[in-house]
């Protein structure tokens, strides 16, 4: 996680198992986003659904996902 000049958030996910690995993260409030969420997946370059209070992800084998949270206004 990192706080970005924007005001967004840097989240960051690694799978170093050898099995896909589904993640509920729900404590988008506990690093200091409430509200709507904005998401981009930054290593895949896409938008994913904007959120309000979790982040459902798969995360293959060995894999990362990095995404940039903005909070909507």
């Amino acid at each position: 996680m990192k706080s970005l000049e924007d005001g967004s958030m840097a989240l960051g996910f690694f799978n170093c198992g050898e099995e896909l690995e589904n993640v509920n993260f729900n404590k988008l409030a506990s690093i200091g986003l409430s509200g709507t969420c904005h998401v981009r997946d930054l290593w895949h370059q896409k938008e994913l659904p904007n959120t309000q209070d979790a982040l459902k992800l798969s995360i293959q084998p060995h894999g990362v996902v990095l995404l940039k949270l903005t909070q909507v206004k």
